[in-house]
């Protein structure tokens, strides 16, 4: 008999079939934990007040490359431009110093918006300062090749202040604010959810540390965390109500051996926009007792003569800070940072005499001055869930260069899953069942067209139905589909008081609250023509 002319595409056809199953169900399966974005490092190691791993950015048409450092509080891209470096008075590298310098008038993208204050929040608290040339224009997470996620006619600005030697990369989902607190500009975050690169309004990060044996470069995920990075713990803090001071913990004690160095338990804020840890004067006095310390009033900071270095790294002393949600709570963590997360180097514009080693610790003049920054950081694991109103903190860990990432994406409170992207044990079992299901249908699929060719036609009709009745998957239609572009979770901004002169909105979208007093006052015309700016959240 001869073979039947549609035989050989008979025999195919299951394949056909398979390849597209697969095509189909896999992104959907693995979708769970891909859809978390991790920012690629410089492999650069930047800054006046120690070495950072810094990230790389590519802003303009024709693109420019520059190196910021991830800003905890801030929301939007400040890059350095060619006003921050003056051939008369800077050093001759001084635009490889800062990371790269922004020629605004190189880019036929660029839409200037103006110039304004900066809004620091709590570098204004700290003492810096500084404007900004704020712009739109087309940005892109990520050096050259990267293949980092891309954002249009985004807000970003040039500055030129010494405060911040090199820009930074804000990661708060508020939005700017320029004339009035009705028409935010939308936050980098906020770009990257509506654009639909990430799912959610949260991401984590660690600092890196030069000072480990393998140089661990930082680490940057929008849209979940990198489970690579750190040690785990069941511990859950509360973003607090005002923005500017959200990530709020509990510092309960400092030690260093049997020494203690903090009198008493004090609230701080973690904020990578500056280097050192604030802490109040008597816990300055215990660490000078104890590690030698000298405050020096000119630079104002711990300056660490070669003695001292050598007598500190002989010593090799590690300092625990015990941490809780407040400085009473029953759960705690402890991060323990190794003498050589203060060894620091400071250089210009901070020292006029080359570089001095110092001990990244700063004097606190008041509670709102307390704060735990990027040298925190370089041994804690920050994950920051805005949509759940929470974060974590875990102990950093340095693996391998040749260990991947685990990136883990944080799900949005209306789909199937636990705070931070862990998944709830029902949506497990759904997945699990979900899965079943599909291999059970793929292979009885095949089976059943491989059974065609040989089956009377009645036979087959009867074996389709049949077949389709008996082995219909049921898939779980909410396992972690994207979100439409510019779609909020069940979010009801309400004003908040905030900063003076920096207002912004609370945002919990789980808890309605009623209006409360916020400052009313409208944006303040400078004397120089630069007028203030503000954060708030943004859709």
């Amino acid at each position: 008999m001869a073979q039947h002319p549609r035989g050989k595409s008979m025999r195919a056809g299951p394949l056909r079939l398979a390849c597209l199953w697969c095509a189909l169900i896999i992104p959907m399966v693995s979708g769970v934990d891909t859809a978390a974005i991790g920012i690629p490092p410089s492999t650069n190691w930047d800054g006046n007040d120690g070495l950072w791993s810094s990230f790389a950015v590519q802003i303009g048409t024709p693109p420019q490359t520059m190196r910021v450092l991830p800003s905890t509080s801030g929301s939007s891209v400040w890059v350095v431009v060619a006003e921050g470096c003056s051939p008369a008075t800077d050093p001759q590298d001084c635009p490889e110093r800062r990371g790269g310098l922004f020629a605004s008038n190189a880019s036929s993208t660029l839409v200037q918006k103006g110039i304004y204050e900066l809004p620091l929040h709590v570098g204004e608290i700290l003492g810096y300062s500084g404007n900004g040339q704020f712009a739109y224009d087309q940005i892109t997470l990520g050096g050259n090749g990267a293949g980092g996620p891309a954002l249009n006619n985004t807000i970003f600005a040039g500055i030129a202040t010494k405060d911040f030697l090199i820009g930074t990369m804000g990661l708060t989902p508020w939005g700017v604010n320029f004339t009035d607190f009705n028409n935010p500009v939308p936050s980098l975050l906020t770009s990257l959810k509506n654009a639909g690169h990430v799912i959610s309004n949260s991401w984590g990060y660690s600092a890196g540390a030069f000072y480990s044996p393998k140089q661990t470069f930082g680490s940057l995920t929008f849209g979940g965390y990198d489970a690579s990075r750190f040690v785990p713990n069941n511990l859950t803090f509360t973003r607090g109500p005002d923005i500017s001071r959200d990530l709020l913990i509990g510092i309960q004690t400092i030690t260093s051996g049997t020494d203690s160095l903090l009198p008493k338990g004090v609230v701080a804020m973690i904020d990578s926009t500056v280097a050192q840890i604030w802490l109040p004067n008597e816990a300055c006095r215990r660490f000078e007792e104890v590690f030698g310390l000298v405050w020096d009033e000119t630079v104002e900071l711990y300056l660490v003569n070669d003695t001292l270095h050598q007598k500190l790294v002989d010593q090799d002393p590690s300092i625990t800070f015990t941490i809780g949600s407040t400085t009473t709570s029953s759960d705690i963590i402890n991060i323990i940072l190794p003498y050589g997360a203060f060894d620091l180097t400071a250089d210009w514009p901070l020292t006029t005499n080359g570089t001095a080693r110092y001990f990244p610790l700063r004097r606190a003049a008041n509670a709102s001055q307390v704060v735990l920054g990027r040298t925190f950081l370089q041994e804690a694991y920050l994950i920051v869930d805005y949509d759940r109103n929470n974060f974590s903190v875990s102990r950093a860990v340095f693996p391998d260069t040749n260990v991947p990432q685990r990136l883990v994406t944080i799900l949005p409170p209306s789909e199937k899953g636990s705070s931070h992207g862990r998944l709830a044990k029902g949506a497990i079992i759904g997945i699990g069942v979900g899965t079943t299901a599909i291999i059970v249908a793929l292979i009885a699929t095949i089976l059943y067209l491989m059974r065609r060719r040989w089956l009377p036609s009645a036979a087959k009709i009867q074996v389709t139905t049949n077949a389709l009745e008996e082995t219909k998957p049921e898939l779980d239609a909410k396992q972690n589909p994207r979100i439409p572009a510019g779609t909020l979770l069940n979010s009801t901004p309400v004003e908040a008081e905030g900063i003076q002169r920096f207002p912004r909105q609370m945002y919990d979208p789980s808890i309605i609250r009623p209006e409360v007093q916020g400052d009313s006052r409208r944006p303040a015309e400078l004397a120089d023509g630069t007028r203030v700016v503000g954060y708030e959240l943004s859709g």
